[in-house]
């Protein structure tokens, strides 16, 4: 190939040998795995002498399912309801049940849950430079290109706070290094990459839309291609359809409860222009990156592995502005993350091609050393710049609170509470379905519908990435949640609820909604309970003795 990037002839030099190169990458894995064992330390926090670590409240959600499959009780969110899908990423959610069995306590597991994170996070900055040594022809190139992955923000923070990103980016780049590793050795399309591209909705479902850059790709490549293709396609095929089968058959709908939370019931355009609004709000971080994407493309268009990164960051976009975007999109949309490391790849290169240019030109003489210190001085501009504002104070400096972590803290604070001052039989309201679930063990009703059918195949006037719908007489009337814990999207101002709930608070730390027939089963009379309507405030123990029923204290 004329135009292959190993085929370039190159004007400037660089000294460094394999070794010396080799030694610089692994210093850089050192540093990253502990700078990612700091941002562990950071997340955490410490109540009553004790650290406490906890993931974020929608990996939450998955370890509540681990734990209740480790258990015994199924794969289900609620022990002995009707099981509800609540979770996209299988393969993540049985990981974390596999880790439940584990002799560690339950402030401690999602600390290991973290660990396995950050190991694979180690693992995908070794293979990115892995890809670069085998399409550019410069080692300080490769390792460029692992510098810049150090940098990309959105995929180790949501893969240190447990999402499904970490495994998604692994799976994503090992699929791009097989192509990579093929094309090196000038050999026909790599016959394991759809094989393994299949684990990939095991994962998580939606990540089965990659498969369109990977069969475009090989469409254009050597060899079978109509064979390979076909290939392709069955095999992605069959994984989704048999996950759909179990879904169907377990638990009642052949797709997760959250795609129809979350990608039906709201107007096509409100989606379109909230994924919209995210992608523009990003686009002048990722403006430089995806120019210099565009030059690689067009310089390197004949090589597959350049070919395959700009269709995947195109795929990833395209997937999340019609989505809608992302609830969390401040750190980086989680529908974007995994294609960054090709996005950094694509960086390097579009650099490459313009030194490679500038070199050339008349009377320009450098020194020997200028390539590679000007190419990863510039590779870490970009992509210092490639991250959204939140994830690049939270990722690149040491002191800023972490995602959600102030939100972590409160809930656990809740669920220690709750689960101290309650009769099992007590069943909670949450907004936020994850941390205090899991720590308190008690019922949970899900009021925003990640975990409740009902809820979740409404048809809204309105869209909001993450939660758009919610029903409120269906949840105060029928539902009745004896403990609701916060309040939003009007709750406050529905009529039966404020008739049939108080508010309290706790030593003015904590305040929630108590349903006034189950203020009994709260044992604590150190509560100030306040009517809704009247905002007069009483002690628990005058409201019990007014209403005449058996307190579980014995007052």
């Amino acid at each position: 190939m004329s135009s292959d990037i190993k085929t370039q002839k190159q004007v400037v030099s660089f000294s460094f040998n394999k070794r010396s190169t080799v030694q610089i990458l692994f210093g850089l894995i050192i540093f990253y795995l502990a700078w990612g064992l700091f941002y562990i330390f950071r997340s955490s926090f410490v109540l009553d002498g004790e650290r406490i670590f906890c993931l974020w409240d929608d990996a939450m959600v998955s370890m509540q399912y681990a734990r209740n499959l480790r258990e015994g009780y199924g794969l289900v969110w609620i022990p002995e309801k009707e099981p509800v899908q609540g979770f996209t990423n299988l393969g993540v959610t049985l990981v974390m049940a596999g880790i439940h069995l584990l002799p560690i306590s339950e402030t401690r597991i999602s600390l290991v849950v973290q660990l396995v994170n950050l190991s694979l996070l180690g693992v995908i900055l070794f293979l990115v430079w892995r890809i670069g040594e085998w399409i550019y022809i410069e080692r300080w190139a490769a390792l460029a290109g692992a510098v810049g992955f150090a940098l990309c923000g959105p995929v180790a923070i949501w893969g240190l706070q447990g999402s499904d990103v970490g495994f998604v980016t692994l799976w994503l780049v090992a699929c791009v290094g097989l192509v990579a590793r093929q094309a090196f050795a000038d050999r026909c399309w790599p016959p394991l990459v759809f094989p393994l591209f299949a684990l990939g909705p095991f994962l998580r479902l939606d990540a089965s839309i990659f498969l369109v850059a990977f069969l475009l790709v090989c469409w254009t490549h050597s060899g079978d291609r109509k064979r390979q293709v076909l290939t392709g396609i069955a095999l992605v095929g069959t994984t989704v359809v048999a996950l759909m089968v179990f879904s169907q058959y377990y638990y009642g709908d052949p797709l997760p409860n959250t795609y129809y939370l979350k990608a039906t019931g709201s107007p096509r355009w409100y989606v379109l222009a909230s994924g919209a609004r995210q992608t523009l709000e990003w686009l002048p971080w990722l403006l430089p990156g995806l120019l210099l994407s565009v030059v690689a493309l067009w310089e390197y268009w004949s090589h597959p592995v350049i070919r395959l990164c700009a269709l995947l960051v195109i795929t990833s976009f395209t997937y999340n502005l019609w989505v809608g975007g992302d609830w969390g999109h401040e750190w980086g949309s989680r529908f974007v993350a995994p294609s960054l490391p090709m996005l950094v790849l694509l960086v390097v290169a579009g650099i490459q091609c313009i030194g490679r240019r500038i070199s050339s030109m008349k009377n320009f003489r450098p020194k020997s050393d200028f390539g590679p210190v000007a190419l990863i001085s510039l590779v870490t501009i970009v992509c210092v710049a490639i991250n959204p504002t939140a994830s690049r104070v939270e990722w690149l400096t040491p002191t800023p609170v972490t995602m959600y972590r102030n939100y972590n803290e409160l809930f656990y604070r809740f669920a220690s509470y709750i689960k101290e001052k309650t009769s099992l039989s007590m069943s909670i309201g949450v907004h936020w379905a994850g941390t205090l679930p899991y720590f308190s063990h008690r019922s949970a009703i899900d009021v925003l519908g990640k975990s409740d059918r009902h809820i979740a195949k409404l048809k809204v006037p309105r869209f909001i990435p993450g939660h758009s719908k919610w029903d409120w007489d269906y949840i105060v009337n029928e539902r009745r949640p004896d403990i609701i814990v916060g309040h939003s999207r009007g709750l406050g101002a529905v009529q039966k609820f404020r008739d049939s709930y108080y508010l309290v608070s706790f030593r003015g730390e904590l305040t929630f909604f108590v349903r006034k027939g189950a203020l009994a089963e709260l044992f604590d009379n150190e509560l100030i309970v306040r009517d809704l309507w009247t905002e007069e405030s009483f002690s628990r123990l005058e409201l019990v003795n007014q209403t005449e029923v058996p307190d579980p204290l014995g007052n």
